[in-house]
């Protein structure tokens, strides 16, 4: 990590954007969020990209004094300064240069930072077909809206590649975050981040019940929870599982 933090501090500036190709378990992202520089990272691996988006979403970074806050981090930081000095200054009696330490920012210890807001995509692997399989593209009925033709077209050919590879997408109706007591939930998230919460809209999220809904041909929900670290669990069951698993919770109370 260190050589990666040497290098981006050389060749960019905060605010910059920083590529990397072979993500890996995301050193390179999180050195990156962690300097102020924009990220871009891939690769191949599903692992890989898991890895790094757990990564980020859990870590937390100290938060950097930006030298011009109505800019933003592109403005740069406040960085610790020293004097420099050199033989000449000595001899000639003169007043020592001053010294940007560009890795030493100054921190502001009452706050702390996480990662910003980022998206993971995935896509199908290209493929090449002889000239001699290509045929002339086919007319689109007249019936057919933009929204039927075009990109939006290969969704489908996307989707079940996904499927194919292993890559579910789950699409929730309903979302609510469970709190038995005030120092849980949300909370303790909070308590972790050094982050405030908003009682007013936080409120309306507070539930343990779902509301009614019409079950579909499986007759499965999938429960998606995230801790306090960030890690995340999931699990598919059937609604009448879960009908029994949430009276024996009951029956506990």
């Amino acid at each position: 990590m260190k050589v990666i933090q040497r290098c981006m501090l050389m060749t960019t500036y905060p605010g910059d954007i920083v590529f990397d190709p072979t993500c890996g378990s995301g050193t390179t992202a999180f050195v990156a969020e962690q300097w102020g520089r924009r990220w871009i990272t891939c690769d191949t691996s599903r692992v890989a990209t898991t890895l790094a988006k757990q990564r980020l979403m859990t870590a937390t970074f100290d938060y950097y004094k930006l030298a011009y806050a109505d800019e933003g981090v592109g403005s740069g930081f406040q960085y610790k300064k020293v004097p420099h000095i050199t033989l000449k200054s000595i001899a000639n009696n003169e007043p020592p240069a001053t010294e940007t330490l560009y890795d030493q920012p100054l921190k502001d210890t009452k706050k702390a930072r996480v990662t910003g807001p980022f998206t993971v995509e995935a896509v199908s692997a290209p493929t090449v077909q002889p000239i001699d399989d290509i045929t002339a593209p086919e007319t689109v009925a007249a019936d057919e809206t933009i929204a039927r033709s075009g990109a939006t077209l290969r969704q489908n050919e996307w989707r079940d590649e996904l499927l194919k590879t292993g890559i579910r997408s789950l699409f929730p109706s309903q979302v609510f975050f469970p709190m038995s007591d005030a120092k849980s939930g949300w909370y303790k998230l909070a308590k972790n981040l050094k982050a405030e919460i908003d009682e007013e809209l936080i409120e309306a999220y507070r539930g343990t019940v779902s509301i009614p809904f019409t079950p579909g041909k499986n007759e499965r929900i999938a429960v998606k929870i995230v801790d306090d670290r960030g890690i995340e669990s999931l699990r598919v069951v059937g609604i009448s599982e879960a009908t029994a698993i949430n009276q024996q919770l009951e029956n506990r109370r």
